[in-house]
């Protein structure tokens, strides 16, 4: 569950802001763990483009928490910060995930201008913190407070949303829990789709576009995480962690496991009774009824409401299911990491392969997809194809797992 703190950088009140997300976060995380408080300077790191990481955090929150102060109510930014969470929901009865909390003494609350945007928090249930002292956020009324409010944002977080759609019309999303692994599959009806990209529209490698028919299948609604595949070690003592496991950009439960070979992907997925999706499925299901170039639309700007690249990305990896699902339900297909395919890498396709296509029967190089957090718009689309030998290990490369009727190689 992701909150975005908006507030004043005042200095008196600088370090107060800090230790006030820290002791929230703590607390949202024991009540949903993998919880975040994104709070600017704690959260964006030096040479990153603070306007564009902020929008993409605001629109990534679930809950809006404003610490509302005199300050705040004449700051042009918070302003801007406010209207642009409230310009990401589709339906003014989720104006309840914006959270104010009373900071300090703010008369101005009783303003009763509309174009004052302390009028419009007026009109939302607040908390009011203005007589609170914070010399110590141990003491227990701190302690108290805090861990309500922070029950208050989970349940709320919980609620459906109603993010501004930018994907196709949706499906019903029919999800299921894997037990061993915990993760959750998405059923994805069977049809047929245009496969890969007409001559001068893509790469060549994409040829020639092709008409292909699949069964229903099941696909994970995320590549697998670093938490996820933290049981299968757990289980298998003597597997051994993939390079990058303790690096620091990479180490987070809600990460997508990095530096997994082709090989190593397999052995996961064997030993919990699932399988890698054909090239054919992840196209598929990446483009959710889309003939565009990517799931959201043909355009980079639709592309940053749906997947993770270096135009947004800050130039570092994602947590799973920071932004919206594509009508599918399934989330991080654009971008991010690229994921392992079943197939075997041919550079052109065969048309004739156009029932539940498997690839080649052989070849030097297995299939990647979806392009990575830093990389430019275009290897994020749908169709692009990449390659590499089964053995690679590549700190952008994950996997996601599948799950369906026929044979599998």
């Amino acid at each position: 569950m992701n909150v975005f703190l908006s507030y004043t950088r005042l200095k008196d009140q600088f370090s107060k802001v800090s230790q006030f997300r820290e002791r929230l976060e703590n607390e949202m995380q024991l009540r949903e763990p993998g919880s975040q408080v994104f709070q600017d300077t704690n959260n964006l790191g030096d040479g990153q483009h603070f306007p564009e990481e902020l929008e993409v955090a605001i629109r990534a929150a679930d809950v809006f928490l404003a610490l509302v102060s005199p300050a705040y109510l004449k700051s042009e930014w918070c302003r801007r910060e406010f209207h642009l969470f409230t310009s990401n929901v589709t339906d003014s009865s989720h104006l309840h995930r914006i959270v104010p909390v009373l900071w300090v003494k703010t008369p101005e609350m009783q303003s009763s201008s509309p174009d004052n945007m302390a009028w419009t928090l007026s009109t939302i249930n607040h908390s009011d913190w203005r007589d609170l002292r914070y010399e110590s956020w141990d003491q227990p009324q701190n302690q108290r407070v805090i861990g309500k409010l922070a029950e208050n944002i989970v349940n709320l977080g919980r609620s459906p949303m109603g993010h501004t759609a930018s994907t196709s019309s949706p499906v019903v999303e029919t999800t299921s829990k894997h037990e061993l692994t915990g993760i959750e599959l998405v059923l994805i009806p069977g049809n047929r789709f245009w496969m890969g990209s007409a001559p001068g529209k893509g790469e060549e490698n994409e040829e020639p576009r092709h008409a292909v028919t699949l069964s229903k299948f099941e696909l994970g609604k995320y590549p697998v995480t670093r938490e996820q595949y933290k049981r299968f070690l757990k289980e298998n003592r003597k597997v051994k962690p993939p390079p990058f496991w303790n690096d620091r950009r990479f180490n987070q439960d809600r990460h997508p496991v990095v530096g997994v070979t082709w090989e190593a992907a397999q052995a996961y997925v064997k030993w919990a009774g699932l399988r890698l999706p054909t090239e054919a499925e992840w196209e598929y299901a990446c483009r959710a009824s889309s003939e565009a170039n990517y799931c959201s639309g043909d355009t980079e700007r639709e592309l940053k409401h749906v997947g993770w690249y270096a135009g947004n990305s800050g130039g570092r990896l994602q947590e799973v299911g920071r932004l919206p699902p594509n009508a599918y339900g399934l989330c991080d297909l654009h971008g991010n990491v690229w994921e392992w395919c079943s197939d075997w890498y041919k550079a052109k396709y065969d048309p004739r392969d156009a029932i539940d296509p498997q690839g080649p029967e052989c070849g030097d190089d297995r299939v990647l997809r979806g392009g990575t957090w830093y990389d430019p718009a275009p290897l994020a689309r749908s169709a692009y194809r990449l390659f590499h030998h089964p053995a690679s290990v590549i700190s952008s490369v994950g996997f996601r797992v599948a799950r369906g009727s026929g044979t599998r190689k």
